[in-house]
């Protein structure tokens, strides 16, 4: 069963947008969805800003992308993560089956403080373990501040 989710948005210059707090130790968590197992979005967007405490696999447009295709998608979602990981503009991290990004890109920003890892402007961790997903005409154009971004400490 495979499923076309296409936006029900409001043009870009009338959308809201949203600011929101996790909890502690929430995970799979995305701007517009949380894990995607074989759906595919055409035409969707993210928006808003996040404080995430500490979580893992987060994503602006998706937490934790096992499966699927996105098309013409992007994150606006401002993101500010205080501890965890696996952490990306566009999605936290890829799964362990197919994934096809096309013309998708970040546009929010991403702000890390110390004990966090696994961090990228697009995708967060991608290990290897997903050779089959490919990603075409993506980009980010977000600025990330290098200074505020860590690497794993022990």
């Amino acid at each position: 069963i495979h499923y076309i989710i296409h936006s029900l948005f409001q043009p870009a210059s009338e959308r809201i947008g949203y600011h929101s707090v996790l909890p502690e130790k929430y995970v799979e968590y995305g701007g517009f969805v949380g894990v995607n197992n074989g759906a595919t979005f055409r035409d969707c967007a993210a928006t808003g800003s996040l404080t995430v405490k500490n979580n893992n696999y987060f994503g602006g447009f998706v937490g934790c992308a096992d499966t699927g295709k996105y098309y013409d998608c992007y994150s606006a979602v401002d993101i500010t993560l205080r501890k965890g990981g696996r952490t990306g503009g566009f999605a936290g991290a890829l799964g362990d089956d197919n994934n096809l990004f096309t013309r998708c890109y970040v546009c929010g920003t991403l702000e890390c403080g110390p004990g966090t890892y696994d961090i990228g402007g697009f995708i967060g961790d991608a290990q290897g373990q997903d050779a089959a997903s490919m990603m075409t005409g993506c980009r980010v154009v977000s600025e990330m501040d290098p200074t505020t971004v860590m690497t794993k400490t022990e």
